[in-house]
């Protein structure tokens, strides 16, 4: 059985999910719990030192097993398989590559902003907290959310680059995807639904989360990711990703 190991929240989780419901790929999805289950996920990547990072996808396709720990390259082993129209044409890789590293730095920069604001948001952090602590015990065992915060500041290095830095960048990747979409006077990046829109279209999550028919996130958690001045700049951006997730997200789980 396909599996799929992954942070419901985190975008690049998103981009690997949307792959493969977009083909009706089935899979089993385990949430995977911040640092305490690393070891598991380590032993099930058979990747005993080095970077470890979900969504992370076991696989096994005649008589073959894939490991697969980086969005991109789940989201091409689906493609692959898939029998849908394919998100990666050979005739626009390149250019699908070259959104999906600017995918990555606005999502890095997004990321260390949400860590900033978070920090002290304590509905917020309380939302994080994994589904199975009960409400009475989640005041108590907040710390648990803060060393996930802890984890993702020092583990992704988000204090790289100041604050200042990091809205310049999420600001330089926002301009380039108006200014693409402009010239390609369509809603789609390169004139037809692909991996591109896919990658760009969930970077927005960073700057206003995208609705709750789509992707459920508690109210202090959609408070805490959203970036009230951003958004305001992009709301034609903002407007562009929600027609793209109604028209091609059609699967919530």
């Amino acid at each position: 059985m396909r599996e799929l190991t992954g942070l419901a929240y985190s975008p690049w989780t998103e981009k690997a999910r949307w792959v493969l419901d977009y083909h009706r790929l089935p899979y089993r999805y385990r949430e995977h719990l911040m640092i305490f289950d690393e070891p598991f996920l380590r032993w099930r990547l058979r990747r005993l030192c080095g970077g470890i990072t979900v969504p992370a996808l076991i696989d096994r396709v005649d008589g073959t097993t894939y490991r697969l720990a980086d969005s991109w390259e789940i989201a091409q082993h689906a493609d692959q398989l898939g029998t849908s129209a394919k998100l990666f044409p050979k005739r626009n890789l390149e250019a699908i590559q070259r959104y999906n590293a600017l995918s990555e730095m606005a999502l890095s920069s997004g990321r260390a902003l949400l860590t900033g604001r978070m920090k002290d948001d304590r509905e917020a952090l309380r939302e994080a907290l994994p589904p199975f602590i009960p409400a009475l015990l989640q005041r108590h065992l907040l710390w648990m959310a803060r060393l996930g915060l802890w984890y993702i500041v020092h583990g992704f290095g988000t204090r790289a680059k100041g604050p200042i830095e990091h809205e310049a960048d999420l600001r330089e990747v926002l301009l380039t995807l108006r200014r693409d979409l402009k010239k390609s006077n369509d809603d789609y990046l390169l004139g037809e639904f692909s991996y591109a829109d896919i990658a760009m279209s969930v970077t927005l999550q960073f700057v206003e989360p995208v609705s709750d028919k789509f992707k459920r996130i508690g109210p202090a958690t959609r408070r805490a990711w959203t970036d009230p001045k951003i958004a305001k700049d992009f709301q034609d951006l903002i407007a562009w990703r929600d027609r793209v997730y109604a028209k091609h997200r059609h699967f919530l789980r």
